[in-house]
């Protein structure tokens, strides 16, 4: 069978996995008919077979895959392109992708809720009475003041996520849905019920927290990202993208709330 040689294929079999639409081995190998050591096996080759090498009936297939990560679909040769460029560029395009899906879905869905600022050092945490419904930004606060948000939520929907964005940072912010007053809260309740506050410590300009509400529930290890403040990379936000569009329209809802964090 003849192959065809191509730089870091086995990286780029992974990457598609890590960074793109693929959750493991055996859902990428399904792509071409094979068995997941077989797609293993292009990549690292055996005492029989070289390494990176391609069989040659597969690399339309493989090009269509790969074209397929992007929001705008590449073409043919650009997939090509792409498959065959050194393996920095091409984790560069992959790790973009997350990023390009999220904002194309905010860009075409999201809404404005009604939202409303807690400031910690107002007395007796009196409401910042702003109920904006549309301006830019809805919010302005000082860095390192102490805030909390409280964000009307769609009652029909269990699962949410709060994303914290500023430029190219991406993080998952701790919150709750409040069922008694059909709200989001960020960040999360105290067990004893009192309301926790959060403040910005280092990023001056204009943050988005968004709300991302869904029928099913979201991938169990997002978690993590959340209690250890880890930063979110492109394949993150992919999946966070492709678990938002597989629910029904009338089954998920995304919404935006801006805050400018100005300095002292």
């Amino acid at each position: 069978m003849s192959g065809i040689e191509i730089v870091a294929l086995g990286r780029k079999l992974r990457l598609l996995i890590d960074k793109g639409g693929y959750s493991n081995w055996d859902q990428l190998a399904k792509e071409f008919g094979v068995g997941a050591k077989t797609v293993q096996w292009w990549g690292h080759g055996d005492l029989g077979r070289p390494g990176n090498t391609l069989p040659k009936k597969h690399l339309g297939r493989l090009t269509e895959a790969l074209a397929a990560q992007f929001p705008e679909k590449l073409s043919d040769d650009e997939a090509t392109e792409l498959l065959f460029a050194p393996l920095a560029q091409f984790e560069e395009a992959l790790s973009a992708t997350g990023l390009v899906s999220l904002n194309k879905i905010i860009a075409a869905e999201a809404v404005v809720p009604i939202a409303r600022l807690f400031r910690r050092n107002d007395i007796d945490n009196a409401l910042v009475q702003v109920e904006k419904k549309r301006p830019q930004p809805d919010f302005k606060i000082s860095i390192g003041e102490l805030f909390r948000l409280e964000i009307e939520a769609q009652p029909n929907l269990a699962f949410l996520i709060v994303l914290q964005n500023i430029g190219q940072s991406w993080g998952l912010v701790p919150s709750e849905l409040r069922r008694e007053t059909n709200s989001i809260a960020v960040p999360s309740f105290e067990e004893s019920g009192l309301p926790q506050f959060m403040s910005e410590p280092a990023e001056v300009g204009v943050h988005r927290f968004i709300q991302i509400q869904t029928a099913d529930p979201f991938p169990t290890d997002l978690k993590r990202y959340e209690a250890d403040s880890i930063a979110l990379d492109g394949s993150i936000l992919s999946r966070i993208a492709e678990h938002y569009m597989r629910q029904e329209s009338s089954k998920r809802r995304i919404s935006v709330v801006t805050i400018m964090i100005g300095a002292n």
